[in-house]
């Protein structure tokens, strides 16, 4: 494997205008959300003086994205995609407006009319985040799903970074309202550029059109129907289930200034940082993903990695061998994530990409929740170093097991049959035949 096939390859956004304009559309909401993450906290203690308050208003964001990542799967699997992507991207723009005329109308703060200003737009936005998850197979020809993975986890790392000390700087700058008004105004925008896209419908099958007579809750029994007797599907969403549900929250980590490395906020935000930092340099240099032969095996090597630095995280004396393994955790989950993403959308049906894709988004979000909650009870009883080192075994634990009893999952690919790709459709990947990477 040569050096330039390390790098990100650009191959999916080079040969297709369609999803060149999904990914910058994407950065651009991504950088809103950013804006959003920042100056809500900010608003809702200046009003209340109360972290409690703060969290609670959190907690409904999470639970009310959760429910619209579910509906979005549903809606996704019956009406056309760009519609729906509209529609959200438009109720959501309404929503940031109505945050900066709250924030600048020093009558208007009232902390009910934010909650429910909080449930719609994070509700909308779960929806609007499936719909751009089940059309990226319709833009990305299917030996490209890899190196689409890639540049989407580019983006999300670029917005996950950059949005929220953006944010800070408009904030400083410009106030609440400027900042709500800067989301807004970035959501338009984005939204203007989806317009251009074509009519993405979901698939016109047989199955799809069954789906659409079905009721909504018969639906969504599809979906799951599907995952739990699809062994590689369900596979991929279990291993997914132990690279979050075990991982280090942000939570412990004043806890682990504290009492380890007796120091002060600014290292609460070095160690923040850090996983951001080695998602960042592991995503722009995921070229190889879309080589390897055993896509599955190389999943499964990535989730032990980040069991096994999250070990070496909770042994970690000092701050630098500590972000040292943290940049390692952000790396290696920066890889399982594209292939996870990559394998989901290769092998689900495309009338059923929505629904699928929502319950992946809604497994990644309520198992960071459990992750929390479980970590934050472990350090209570074992200290943080020790709830990290358990949370590193046990993922460890999940990941043996499942490997060592789902044969799907180690023998998936992303292979592509040559013959049974048109090349108008797919372009050439600039890549020698030969070039594949062996995990055996």
């Amino acid at each position: 494997m040569r050096l330039g096939q390390l790098v990100v390859d650009v191959t999916p956004a080079r040969v297709s205008r369609d999803f060149r304009l999904l990914l910058i559309c994407r950065t651009v909401v991504l950088l809103a959300a950013g804006f959003i993450a920042v100056a809500a906290p900010v608003q809702i203690y200046r009003l209340t003086e109360s972290s409690l308050q703060v969290g609670l208003v959190s907690l409904a964001l999470g639970m009310t994205k959760l429910f619209g990542f579910i509906a979005g799967g549903v809606l996704a699997d019956r009406m056309d995609r760009r519609k729906l992507i509209l529609i959200s991207s438009v109720t959501v723009v309404l929503a940031f407006s109505a945050f900066a005329v709250n924030a600048a109308l020093a009558s208007s703060h009232e902390l009910l009319f934010i909650y429910l200003i909080v449930i719609v737009g994070a509700g909308v936005e779960g929806i609007g985040e499936t719909a751009l998850s089940a059309v990226t197979p319709a833009l990305v020809a299917p030996e490209h799903l890899a190196a689409g993975s890639g540049l989407i986890a580019v983006t999300s790392q670029l917005g996950f970074i950059v949005g929220p000390a953006l944010g800070g700087v408009i904030i400083a700058g410009a106030g609440l309202p400027g900042t709500y008004a800067a989301a807004a105004v970035a959501i338009l925008i984005s939204t203007a550029l989806l317009a251009t896209l074509p009519s993405l419908p979901p698939g016109s099958d047989e199955s799809s059109a069954d789906d659409k007579r079905e009721g909504v809750f018969a639906s969504i029994s599809e979906g799951f129907r599907f995952v739990r007797h699809n062994k590689l599907i369900r596979g991929v969403l279990i291993i997914d289930l132990c690279a979050t549900g075990f991982g280090v929250p942000q939570t412990l980590f004043p806890q682990l200034v504290a009492e380890v490395f007796h120091g002060g906020p600014e290292m609460i935000g070095l160690l923040a940082a850090a996983p951001a930092v080695g998602a960042l340099l592991a995503s722009v240099s995921s070229g190889w993903t879309g080589l390897v032969r055993r896509s599955g095996r190389a999943l499964i090597v990535a989730v032990l990695l980040m069991g096994a630095a999250y070990i070496g995280f909770g042994l970690s004396p000092h701050l630098v061998p500590a972000m040292v393994f943290l940049a390692i955790i952000g790396g290696v989950d920066s890889v399982s994530e594209i292939l996870r993403r990559a394998l989901l959308m290769h092998h689900t049906p495309d009338h059923l990409q929505g629904r699928v894709n929502s319950l992946w988004l809604a497994q990644a979000s309520s198992s960071y929740s459990l992750g929390s909650t479980t970590s934050g009870f472990a350090a209570s009883l074992f200290g943080p170093a020790l709830a990290i080192i358990g949370a590193g075994a046990l993922c460890i634990s999940g990941v043996a097991a499942l490997a060592s009893t789902s044969p799907e999952l180690r023998e998936a690919t992303l292979t592509v049959d040559e013959d049974t790709v048109d090349p108008a459709v797919s372009g050439s990947t600039g890549k020698d035949p030969g070039a594949e990477v062996s995990l055996g």
